[in-house]
């Protein structure tokens, strides 16, 4: 009997419906869909309902869920993918599959590296990766840097893996055009123009101030027909 993959995460956002859908094509696996929230398309000002997109999505709770943990522990023979630890119920979770040597799989951002934190916050951080890094848990990060800074917090580099965030690309250069023609009208932006976007949480680590200082060197002439959209 085929196991079930289980990808666990608060909420359902574009890239990772990217990801799941292409994980769908290539594994043939039976994929259950899991979510702490399911108003998302409120969070993000979206008119398309995400989080029943690939298909009818079950939904856990922020709050203690024990017939959600219960469900994870009777079918840990399954596969899971837990997309980071943001809500009790993916927190406990991660405990329970330490404590029980489960093995499973993580998908973190590049862990948070403010010197800032109080004492508390760091142990509580500390402890958090402390006990990802001594799970039977293969960690997949957010690009390079993600993986850099895993390694750089003791973990085994044979544990860890690349899987960047999915974005959608096009094989019809017609569709391309024509959503081209779309965007740029709804944006309100020449032809002519170079249209530039990067959407992420507006916090230091994502590097907004590099991409505006770079920007700013760019020669006037090409400058006067660039326009930058940032999302977060």
């Amino acid at each position: 009997m085929s196991k079930k993959i289980n990808i666990i995460q608060d909420i359902a956002t574009p890239h990772n419906n990217l990801f799941i859908k292409s994980l769908i094509d290539y594994s043939g696996k039976d994929i259950k869909i899991w979510y702490a929230q399911g108003e998302e398309q409120r969070r993000y000002n979206r008119v398309s309902d995400l989080t029943n997109e690939i298909s009818e999505a079950n939904i856990y709770g922020s709050r203690l869920n024990l017939r959600f943990l219960l469900y994870c522990l009777r079918h840990r023979k399954d596969k899971f993918l837990i997309v980071g630890w943001a809500n009790i119920n993916t927190m406990l979770l991660h405990v329970m599959f330490f404590l029980l040597r489960v093995p499973y799989n993580h998908w973190t951002d590049l862990p948070d590296v403010n010197e800032n934190l109080s004492l508390k916050n760091f142990l509580f951080r500390w402890g958090a990766y402390k006990l990802l890094e001594l799970s039977k848990c293969k960690v997949f990060g957010v690009g390079s840097m993600s993986i850099l800074g895993l390694k750089g917090m003791g973990f085994d580099e044979n544990r860890l893996a690349n899987l960047p965030i999915f974005v959608k690309t096009y094989s019809d250069l017609g569709v391309f055009k024509k959503e081209k023609e779309e965007l740029f009208e709804k944006y309100n932006i020449p032809n002519d123009c170079l249209l530039i976007s990067a959407g992420s949480r507006l916090v230091y680590e994502k590097g907004y101030d590099i991409l505006l200082s770079s920007i700013a060197l760019l020669p006037s002439n090409i400058l006067s027909k660039t326009k930058l959209i940032l999302i977060g």
